[in-house]
């Protein structure tokens, strides 16, 4: 079996979020980081693999407090945005087209749309279930002037109907349980379309968890499509994250589950996202606030981020 590692440094779907109050810009940075860590620690074990970086990052537009409810800045930034995503989705294509398995390196969660919507476009005759690992559900409805952030990558996947995605067959695991009135809307969402969720507490039998997730996302489909968001580790593991979380999986977790689900045959294609140099909060442009994190702390917290991400990327290679 073939395997390309492909970088995405993208993120304009963050940036998005900054309008929301949500998150930390530097995700673009993510592949460089995570790609040295692999050519330095995986490589000579990996010897055949190709590695491929997309050229992505004129589609991350900038953003300041003048612009951010800017409608004319938001339809700007979304076409940017879907330049961006079809650059990724014909790539996965071709890719997929000449048989191999595409390992996406984010870059923001938004990629996880136009890859996976690659992988569809790709096997037009089959049908493809969804496995993925995350602290937030990533179905938020696109707001006026139709932002695309990376809050909404998944009901993009299940409301597209030219790529024929049910709910049915998707699986994610490591949610946060929240009492926001964001998350409660999210999680009626995906409770409507039939989304199986196992929150990070329930994270235990990892052997059971991946037998369930499977057996959901195989049922009736002809592929499986594997995203790992890398919030879901508590911030302890992974501290260069743009959304930290206070708990979530732990490490050894997040490599059980991906060795797990990529023994599947049917696991054909497989993403990492948000391992971020941490450079714009929300509160910086929305708030005034200064951050007491110093770029020698930031540059650590990506390091430590990318070198799990990478073995992350070896234990589904392995698994392969």
């Amino acid at each position: 079996m073939k395997n390309i590692i492909i970088g995405c440094p993208f993120d304009n779907g963050i940036r998005s979020m900054l309008r929301f109050s949500r998150g930390i810009t530097g995700a673009d940075e993510g592949p460089d980081a995570i790609f040295s860590v692999f050519e330095k620690e995986y490589l000579e074990k990996y010897r055949d693999i190709k590695m491929e970086m997309l050229s992505l990052q004129k589609y991350n537009l900038k953003i300041d407090a003048n612009n951010m409810h800017e409608l004319a800045f938001r339809r700007a930034q979304k076409d940017a945005t879907i330049q961006a995503q079809d650059t990724m989705t014909k790539k996965i294509k071709e890719l997929c087209e000449q048989g191999y398995t595409t390992l996406g390196i984010g870059g923001d969660h938004s990629i996880s749309y136009a890859l996976c919507r690659g992988v569809c476009e790709a096997n037009p005759c089959k049908k493809v279930g969804i496995i993925y690992i995350d602290a937030h559900f990533d179905m938020r409805q696109l707001d006026e002037g139709e932002v695309i952030s990376s809050g909404n990558s998944f009901r993009r996947l299940i409301e597209d109907e030219t790529l024929n995605i049910s709910g049915d067959n998707i699986v994610v695991i490591g949610i946060h349980h929240s009492v926001s009135e964001i998350y409660c809307e999210l999680e009626k969402y995906a409770i409507s379309k039939n989304v199986t969720i196992v929150y990070d507490d329930e994270v235990k039998d990892i052997d059971k968890i991946v037998k369930n997730a499977l057996e959901i996302a195989g049922r009736n489909t002809d592929l499986i499509y594997l995203s790992v968001d890398i919030d879901s580790v508590n911030e302890q593991f992974v501290p260069g994250v743009s959304a930290p979380a206070e708990r979530g999986i732990t490490d050894e977790q997040l490599y059980g589950l991906i060795k797990g689900i990529a023994k599947d045959n049917r696991v054909s294609a497989f993403d990492i996202v948000e391992t971020s140099s941490r450079k714009l909060a929300w509160t910086e442009l929305v708030k005034n606030e200064k951050r007491n994190e110093t770029e020698k702390e930031r540059t650590e917290k990506l390091a430590r981020t990318a070198k799990i991400a990478a073995k992350a990327i070896d234990s589904f290679l392995s698994a392969k």
